[in-house]
């Protein structure tokens, strides 16, 4: 059996000691109980421990070292390959003497003669660093020994346990090879004992694991308040010289003490499972309300989906209803040319409106069906002009003038070469439609922080305040001051809007009644030192 395997060596000394399966919660409750314990029986004590990495079980020691006014000496062993910061590159330059004045007493001696830790009125931590390989990597304890009482709390990481604990401590989350990584990691085996003879061999098992550290000195830190601390050092050599007068046990080991023993470990075992029975309701009540968060989700997108088919119903019916009424009068023999005309008129308008609202629908459609999706590092000066002059003929047709201002300094965009087309397409000819013969519609782009800001600003009618916030919904349509119907399917800004939520950017508008409308385009610019981002959707 090696000698630092503290668990094996205690179960050989007790077969009595019946370990305990817990989790990392219930551990750590019994590691503050014990301290609240130790804090107020008031009896000298020397502590020694190996707790998990992480500040909060750090805290444990440091309340005990703070509050316990009878403490002597708090003991922490730690990994020097991992608990990097406990470690020392230069013995401190305040060297102490070990002393041992009375059984159980231990004094810290300044050069000078100078008791240290009466001058600080502080209980030091002393770090030992545990042997490479050493079996207690997997094994954290807590042990405390005075002449009046002695304890010993510990736990071993179970290799495979019967029942995956919860994921209950971030702190005890300490990597592959230490702490209690994992779920599996996280479960433990914890027993506890009071018995003379368990703390004996323990404490000569400890005594074997100092005369192994390589150095002969130990790093002892004094913690005056939450931002100073004092440090030194003491010598292995004396306190292994002082051993056997630094702890004195009881001597009283009865079938009382195994009753006591006995006693902890049930209730350890109770703790246990009313965490688990409390982790169970709280994995259930967030199983219930993420349900619910899913049934709710669901009932608003039936909804959105019920809505959405009443206004295609809706936007449908209204077209054909004026279709057949152009088509049931347009054959009357009573009907006159311009009549006729007219009617003829309506029906190419309706037409158009139909087309126009199938191809909104379809753009749509695809868009929503998108899944992941890589995005595209792209130039707008390569895009942007060649979509204005698409647009140059409808706009002398009106007399407009049409102009765009791309520097071709502007760093590339993240986006889809057609979805950023259609953006401009769709923006260009609400701005054309929406202005009077002799205004003027022009494109600018600029660099804003991570995005290029792309301006598509128009003379045009304007938008009322009261319809900005709607304008973006499906099927709406702009009002007209004058009641001319300027015809569309009310998808466009629809469409544009959804395109750029998925590559990343947003679109804003400025508008005022007969001064005009600035459409804002924000997109994401390309970052060269890494590959195109993955959307998801």
């Amino acid at each position: 059996m090696d000698e630092s395997s503290l668990y094996e060596m205690v179960l050989d000394e007790d077969p009595s000691v019946q370990p305990l399966s817990a989790g990392a919660t219930t551990f750590k409750s019994a590691v503050s109980s014990f301290i609240d314990l130790l804090i107020e029986q008031g009896a000298p004590t020397i502590v020694w421990a190996r707790l998990p990495r992480g500040e909060s079980w750090q805290l444990e020691i440091d309340r005990y070292c703070k509050q316990a006014e009878a403490a002597q000496v708090a003991c922490v062993f730690y990994s020097p390959a991992e608990d990097g910061a406990m470690e020392s590159s230069e013995t401190p330059s305040v060297a102490l003497q070990l002393n041992c004045p009375a059984p159980g007493k231990l004094e810290l001696l300044t050069e000078s003669g100078e008791n240290w830790l009466a001058a600080h009125q502080a209980t030091p931590q002393i770090a030992i660093p545990l042997e490479r390989g050493s079996l207690m990597r997997g094994e954290y304890f807590l042990m405390a020994v005075s002449a009046k009482f002695q304890g010993l709390l510990l736990a071993r990481r179970a290799k495979s346990p019967a029942v995956s604990a919860p994921k209950d401590s971030a702190d005890f989350l300490a990597g592959p090879h230490e702490g209690l990584g994992g779920e599996s990691k996280s479960q433990l085996r914890l027993l506890y004992s009071s018995r003379p003879g368990v703390v004996r061999q323990v404490l000569s098992s400890l005594q074997q694991l100092l005369m192994r550290v390589p150095s002969n000195h130990l790093f002892v830190t004094l913690t005056m308040s939450a931002s100073i601390a004092t440090h030194a050092s003491i010598s292995i050599e004396a306190l292994l010289r002082h051993w056997e007068q630094l702890f004195v046990l009881s001597e009283l080991d009865t079938s009382e003490m195994q009753m006591l023993n006995q006693l902890v470990m049930k209730q350890l075992q109770r703790q246990e499972e009313l965490w688990r029975r409390v982790s169970n309701y709280r994995k259930q009540a967030e199983l219930a309300e993420s349900l619910q968060l899913q049934q709710e989700e669901l009932a608003n997108t039936i909804r959105l989906k019920d809505e959405f088919l009443n206004l295609v119903v809706q936007e449908l019916r209204t077209p054909l209803t004026s279709m057949k009424t152009a088509l049931s009068l347009i054959n009357s023999p009573n009907l006159k040319t311009n009549q006729r005309q007219r009617y003829i008129q309506m029906l190419n308008t309706e037409c158009d409106r139909q087309n126009s609202l199938i191809g909104g629908l379809l753009n749509l459609a695809q868009i929503e069906q998108v899944g992941e999706t890589t995005l595209q590092p792209l130039t707008l000066i390569e895009i942007v002009p060649g979509v204005v002059s698409t647009y140059q003929p409808l706009a002398q047709e009106k007399e407009i003038m049409l102009a765009y201002t791309i520097p071709d300094t502007l760093p590339q965009v993240l986006s889809l070469a057609p979805w950023l087309r259609q953006v401009i397409v769709n923006l260009l000819h609400n701005s054309i439609k929406f202005t009077d013969k002799g205004g003027r519609v022009w494109v600018r782009a600029k660099r804003q922080g991570e995005y290029v800001q792309i301006d598509v600003q128009d003379t045009g009618l304007g938008i009322s305040s009261s319809e900005i916030p709607k304008i973006f919904n499906r099927f709406y349509r702009v009002r007209s001051t004058t009641g001319e119907d300027f015809g569309g399917a009310g998808l466009g800004l629809t469409i544009v809007q959804q395109l750029l939520l998925r590559c990343g950017g947003s679109i804003t508008v400025n508008s005022r009644l007969g001064q005009g409308s600035t459409f804002s385009v924000l997109l994401p610019v390309y970052r060269q030192d890494s590959e195109p981002e993955e959307m998801e959707f």
